[in-house]
């Protein structure tokens, strides 16, 4: 019996001890993602879905009167790559493709040999024409109503957060764009490469290859785009030759840059080929500090193991080969390792976050606030369900919700909307000579106190009622209450919660200023009607407490006495 994929919390524990070195390397610098039809398959058609559509549009057009008829002769071609012509001349053609007796087993057939497929032409029509019009390319994968899947929106956040800079991908469709644009609409960051000359732009963070072309953007212009969209065999085996650019381009990123493959199956033998010629420029080590090349999925295939080959070439011996095989693989698939490397990059942005103040805290006493980190990470990870899309989904809301009263006092008026942590890679945040100002590192800390409460069982931590317009970035549930939290970064962000009427002084809930704690004018607007004022506002100067104490013991006790929990 096969093996069940590894859940959210199992990706993220095999990031943080057996591949350390992978997820330490994707911190620093990130990983070139190498991405396939796999990460689409909520949303688009399967590849069998595709077959079976171009044996329709072929059986479609047949004039029944004709036995000449062009496009009887191109149906009967495409057959013969799956069926003998005795098995041929037995299929009921006189009936839909769907009702075919055999049409399982002719589309799993089909299925390894669709480039060749979609080679075959019809007599007086263009050689694209059974992708253009057959299977109805521009349709079917640059459908503007189709929403991008939790695949597509941890890729986005992950661009966001600036560590994956390079993101290459044989899929038609336009959901990796789409995602981001939904989560920063103003962020232009995406440079989209179909063309030789689309690998000149500058002034982007993320460069989105996509070797097979783009239905968006063939949409838009035909005339353009249409020819570089890349379906058949003949298309397949001179890419090397017809996109010396292009090739240029990917083998500079494949000698540069560890890879990542998500839902590719890599038997497109130009993907191959392009390795083949990029470890002919430079060969990777094995063992070497990190994992050269790493695929999401169950269990390596020959088409994977023939990268291997070409990867590892020096390497690829007896002795090494078992070793190889599985430190290349991460045994789940796109929408749980995507969602484990969202969390692993945010908490090991919090902890660099942590790692880097200034304060009255010795670095080994801060270090101890860490455990507080993973314990929100795993608790978050555990909860991940298997409708991973909606999860995402709240998890971007309760996440933005709570930085975006952070930063400036307002929630944001988009749900969509994502707000990053910080938009260049873990290992940047040193050299950020504006950071002390930002209150960061302060809510770093604060993540860390309120992670170690939960994992002692001196609070449990709930999300914020998006119903309720005075509700804070999350609430603390203790044995005797339930209150409402607000973090700050700045006097400025905590006089906006006064104003804006979400908080008052007479109000029970806590607020924890990053800075100095800046009181509001004496005639601050009213409270939202119904609160009684029992119980007075809660606050906190994490600043200040981490100037008088010294360990992270006296830290965590002092939090707690201060706010009375």
């Amino acid at each position: 019996m096969a093996a069940a994929p590894l859940t959210v919390r199992e990706t993220v524990f095999l990031f943080d001890n057996a591949s350390a070195n992978l997820f330490q390397r994707f911190e620093e610098v990130g990983y070139a993602l190498w991405l396939g039809s796999g990460i689409s398959f909520g949303r688009m058609k399967k590849l069998s879905d595709i077959i079976r559509d171009a044996l329709a549009f072929l059986h479609s057009q047949i004039d029944p009167a004709n036995p000449d008829c062009r496009f009887r002769v191109a149906l009967r071609r495409a057959l013969k790559l799956a069926l003998t012509d005795v098995q041929i001349n037995s299929v009921d053609r006189t009936q839909p493709v769907t009702d075919w007796l055999d049409i399982d087993a002719i589309l799993s057939q089909l299925t390894n040999n669709y480039a060749r497929l979609l080679d075959i032409t019809v007599d007086g029509e263009d050689d694209d024409f059974l992708l253009w019009r057959g299977i109805g390319v521009t349709a079917t994968f640059g459908d503007p109503a189709i929403e991008p899947d939790a695949e597509h929106l941890c890729i986005a956040i992950l661009a966001l957060e600036g560590v994956v800079p390079e993101i290459l991908t044989a899929n038609w469709d336009g959901l990796i764009e789409r995602a981001i644009s939904e989560l920063a609409p103003n962020a232009n960051i995406v440079n989209v490469c179909v063309r030789p000359e689309d690998v000149r732009q500058a002034g982007y963070s993320v460069q989105l290859y996509k070797f097979h072309g783009c239905a968006i953007l063939a949409t838009r212009d035909e005339a353009t785009y249409r020819p570089f969209l890349i379906a058949r065999q003949s298309q397949i085996d001179r890419w090397v030759v017809d996109h010396p650019v292009y090739l240029q381009r990917l083998i500079s990123i494949i000698v540069s840059k560890a890879t990542l493959m998500i839902g590719l199956s890599a038997q497109d033998a130009n993907i191959r080929l392009v390795f083949n010629v990029a470890e002919n420029t430079l060969n990777w080590p094995w063992p070497g500090d990190f994992p050269a090349i790493v695929f999401s999925q169950m269990e390596i295939g020959e088409d994977q193991r023939r990268l291997l080959k070409n990867v590892y070439r020096n390497f690829w011996i007896p002795a090494n080969r078992a070793q190889i095989e599985a430190g290349s693989l991460i045994a789940t698939w796109g929408k749980q390792l995507l969602f484990a490397l969202v969390l692993q990059v945010l908490w090991g942005k919090l902890r660099r976050l942590i790692r880097t103040l200034r304060c009255n805290l010795p670095a080994q006493e801060l270090e101890q606030l860490e455990p507080g980190l993973q314990a929100l990470k795993y608790m978050i990870a555990e909860a991940c369900t298997a409708d991973h899309y909606s999860f995402v989904r709240r998890f971007i809301q309760n996440w933005s919700r709570i930085l975006g009263l952070f930063r400036d006092g307002r929630v944001p008026a988009d749900p969509h909307l994502y707000h990053f942590l910080t938009m260049s890679p873990a290992s940047h945040i040193e050299h950020d000579v504006g950071l002390p100002a930002t209150g960061l590192q302060e809510l770093a800390v604060v993540v860390a106190i309120l992670g170690t409460g939960v994992e002692q069982g001196f609070w449990k931590l709930n999300v914020a009622d998006w119903t309720d317009p005075s509700s804070g970035g999350f609430e603390v549930n203790t044995p005797v209450a339930r209150t409402r939290v607000f973090l700050a970064s700045s006097g400025e962000a905590a006089l906006h919660l006064y104003t804006s009427g979400r908080l008052s002084l007479g109000d029970g809930s806590i607020i924890i200023h990053s800075k100095s704690i800046v009181e509001p004018k004496p005639r601050s607007p009213a409270r939202f009607r119904g609160r009684t004022g029992a119980v007075g506002l809660r606050q906190i100067s994490i600043s200040g407490i981490l100037g008088e104490e010294s360990t992270a013991a006296a830290l965590t006790r002092r939090f707690r006495e201060q706010l009375t929990l």
